[in-house]
């Protein structure tokens, strides 16, 4: 999501476990703040003290993707105990890259750690964004990207079955065969990743990532560090927050996850939230008919869309890597998240109609999906099957999929069905962070409005619990980005530039309810996404408007 993370990899599980799980550690206990260690922490107004340039025993090296050296990284490894609670024993290996600071040692303000969400997010790529805020503020920070354990470059990898996200899936829709056939693959994945990952799914939660950052910034020889979360990278932050509050120096939090939500509910939450953006997104297409030719309204465009999925699962097409109605889902299920997706896809949409245009729609699949390495479907279920606790019943299920489905029926199985591996997890139950961030110095939080993967009330909530943050509010009805920040709206610009230069932060407003209100810059041109339309057959019983 960034990452993405969500969507396929952001959506959530359930729980008949075939494998018995370790016993959850105790996690190991977080410093303690004191009063006096408080009272001299710096005030968010007025956070410009130097941070000294640290001694870091890393070998920063040349990184093996052309993508990261052409930005400039570096690329190092560290070890870090498996268990954390036994740091003599195993070790896992997490990847990092790393954007030196360009400032002099008098406005050098330590290092920034980023992380785009999931889980199962790599994130060393992440280190480009400092080349979009003004280089006066960007090159005082060291930034820091990392894969999260069992992700992206970081050692073990966790796989279990790598063409699970492939071709020729069973349709979502929940007919009696279509139920039997996703619990067949559901159970299968998870037991696959108990064999193949037993010892890295049972110290794979978000305690544990927060211990890895901690990790990290002791490697990097600092005595607090910058945090910079997207999606699921802000509930990293709120744990990380929530143990360690005193080695918090600032910290972004873009596209809260609500701690009240973790991770049963979030899912329905999700496709709640879906159903209006996915209409939005037929309402846009509508509006550029002369463009798409899919339907003059909302209402058209969708029953266009539905009787192609449907055609597609009675009858997928091509003869090798079939396209049904599960992989007409995926190609367009992301749309839901940013709109800056909205003209590439209505150009796929009216290709498939106009032109039977099999190779673009399978390319979209492709991009959405990336079947053949399951490692981010991996790690997403790693952590949130984990955590949190998960019903036993099928019928508690398919009665919370059914509800939702009465306001949410596009997209509320498909979230059901990349839950579902949870009912099966080896490993379940494991405690959470009861999330207070009243002893760290000073937030910034932002979201927008219409934001789908993390509803907008999980930052309200996390503002709640943060009683030195500020929410930014991207407001509007094209507020429908999720994980967007950083020179997508100059609004929002000012304040992250503001924030992560001198510490600055506006006016805490009363009640529940966001401090700043950024206006939107809108929906996408659909020029970007223009296509020759021409006329085919409508589908049976679904005439073109």
């Amino acid at each position: 999501m960034r990452t993405t993370v969500l969507g396929i990899t952001g959506l959530l599980a359930l729980g008949s476990l075939l494998v018995p799980s370790a016993p959850a550690p105790a996690a190991p206990a977080a410093p303690q703040t004191s009063a006096s260690t408080r009272a001299s922490m710096p005030a968010a107004a007025t956070d410009t003290a130097p941070v000294p340039l640290p001694t870091s025993d890393l070998a920063w090296g040349r990184c093996d993707e052309a993508s990261l050296r052409s930005v400039g990284a570096r690329c190092a490894e560290l070890r870090v105990p498996l268990d954390h609670t036994d740091p003599g024993g195993a070790t896992v290996t997490l990847a990092l890259s790393r954007i030196k600071h360009t400032s002099s040692a008098s406005r050098y303000q330590g290092a920034l750690l980023l992380n785009p969400g999931g889980p199962g997010g790599a994130g060393r790529g992440l280190v480009g964004l400092q080349s979009y805020l003004p280089k006066k503020v960007a090159g005082t920070y060291d930034w820091i990207g990392f894969d999260p354990r069992g992700v992206g470059a970081s050692r073990p990898r966790l796989s279990c079955q790598a063409d699970f996200l492939g071709y020729d899936r069973p349709a979502y829709t929940p007919t009696a065969a279509n139920v039997r056939a996703w619990h067949r693959r559901d159970r299968a994945y998870a037991e696959a990743c108990g064999r193949k990952n037993g010892d890295l799914l049972a110290h794979d939660t978000t305690v544990d990532t927060a211990y890895d950052v901690d990790a990290i910034r002791t490697a990097l020889g600092l005595e607090q560090i910058t945090w910079y979360g997207y999606s699921y990278g802000t509930y990293i932050g709120q744990v990380y927050g929530t143990l360690f509050p005193e080695r918090v120096r600032r910290i972004v939090l873009d596209s809260n996850v609500d701690p009240r939500s973790v991770w049963y509910q979030a899912g329905f939450g999700q496709a709640r939230a879906m159903q209006p953006n996915l209409e939005k997104f037929f309402a846009w297409i509508a509006r550029h008919h002369r463009v798409y030719r899919l339907g003059r309204t909302e209402q058209a465009v969708e029953r266009l869309w539905v009787a192609e999925r449907d055609r597609l699962t009675r009858r997928p097409a091509g003869t090798r890597q079939r396209i049904g109605g599960a992989e007409w889902v995926d190609a367009f299920a992301y749309v839901v998240y940013n709109s800056s997706l909205w003209p590439g896809s209505a150009s796929v949409f009216s290709r498939w109609v106009h032109q039977r245009d099999l190779g673009a729609l399978r390319a979209a699949y492709v991009d959405a999906n990336g079947p053949g390495d399951d490692n981010s479907f991996a790690g997403y279920l790693a952590v949130s099957c984990s955590e949190g606790t998960y019903p036993q019943a099928w019928s508690t299920w398919r009665d919370d999929t059914r509800a939702t489905a009465r306001t949410a029926p596009l997209l509320a199985w498909w979230v059901t069905w990349f839950q579902e591996p949870c009912r099966y997890w080896p490993v379940r139950d494991q405690p959470l962070v009861d999330i207070d961030l009243g002893e760290v110095a000073s937030g910034l939080l932002i979201d927008e409005r219409w934001d789908a993967a993390t509803p907008y009330a999980g930052s309200l909530e996390v503002r709640s619990r943060f009683p030195s943050a500020r929410l930014v509010e991207v407001t509007g009805a094209a507020a429908v980005n999720h994980a967007n920040s950083i020179a997508t709206n100059p609004c929002v610009d000012r304040a992250i530039v503001r924030y992560l230069g001198t510490g600055a932060l506006p006016t805490r407003v009363g009640g529940r309810r966001s401090d700043v209100q950024c206006r939107s810059t809108g929906y996408p041109d659909a020029s970007v996404g223009r296509v020759v339309a021409r006329r085919a057959p409508a589908p049976p019983g679904r005439p073109m408007r």
